[in-house]
């Protein structure tokens, strides 16, 4: 069937069991989207795509009122790399099956959005959700979205690469052991007992818990004295503190 045709035919499903739409998309359509009705019952859904143009975009979202939370399955064709696959289910669980796409953005459940081997992503933004990469998938980069204040958890196959991260608070887990993982450009820091992130140094001194450490993410140019109240430790972690100020200190400490 078309795109046009699949519409109906999601709004006319009212059974619990499992369905597959096979799609053949014409190689002058280079948008798809796709959205998911109330009164869409099924367990799991799959969207087979059997022809789409490469480079194409396709949306998979909620129609207005609707909150599915079941399985959704993409399978793209092999021989085709998307530019983007925006995912807008965030009660779902959503499994990227088969295909190479070049920007994700993706909100789903916390029982995240899946990468499954044979599947190459070259970013995955996560609005919402969190990302699984199974033995053989690849995606280079994870951007946290810059609405999402919640913890990512990144979970690997056992021999999978953890892709570089950029922005919020990431945790790789590999064999359900759970490691901080620190973002490009972040500094990590202990809030109210956990771990958690900022791009601004001192954002992050003055939210630091007291006798914590903040871990360094980049270099920092200190211009002016920054008032420190409390015991906090600060990890270099390799990189530079500059101190710039004229005529004076980078920090006045005046800690118990």
């Amino acid at each position: 069937m078309g795109p046009n045709d699949l519409a109906a035919k999601l709004n006319a499903y009212t059974s619990t069991e499992a369905v597959v739409y096979n799609i053949v998309s014409p190689s002058t359509v280079a948008g798809i989207d796709i959205e998911i009705p109330s009164t869409f019952a099924a367990e799991t859904v799959t969207f087979n795509f059997i022809e789409i143009k490469t480079g194409a975009t396709l949306a998979i979202k909620d129609a207005t009122g609707a909150a599915f939370a079941g399985n959704v399955v993409i399978n793209l064709p092999e021989n085709v790399s998307m530019s983007n696959l925006t995912v807008n289910l965030p009660n779902a669980h959503v499994t990227l099956k088969q295909g190479n796409v070049t920007k994700v953005i993706s909100s789903t459940s916390s029982t995240t959005f899946v990468v499954a081997g044979g599947v190459k992503v070259e970013s995955i933004t996560v609005n919402a959700g969190n990302v699984e990469i199974q033995e053989g998938g690849e995606v280079e980069v994870i951007a946290v979205g810059p609405e999402n204040n919640e913890t990512v958890k990144v979970i690997l196959g056992d021999t999978v690469e953890m892709p570089t991260v950029t922005g919020g608070t990431v945790l790789k887990v590999v064999d359900n052991i759970e490691e901080t993982v620190q973002p490009a450009g972040y500094f990590l820091y202990i809030k109210d007992g956990e771990w958690t992130g900022s791009n601004d140094f001192l954002e992050a001194i003055n939210n630091a818990d007291p006798a914590s450490t903040i871990s360094m993410g980049k270099d920092v140019e200190v211009t002016e004295t920054i008032k420190i109240t409390k015991d906090i430790k600060i990890d270099l972690n390799g990189y530079k503190l500059i101190n710039n100020v004229t005529g004076g200190r980078a920090f006045d400490i005046s800690a118990d």
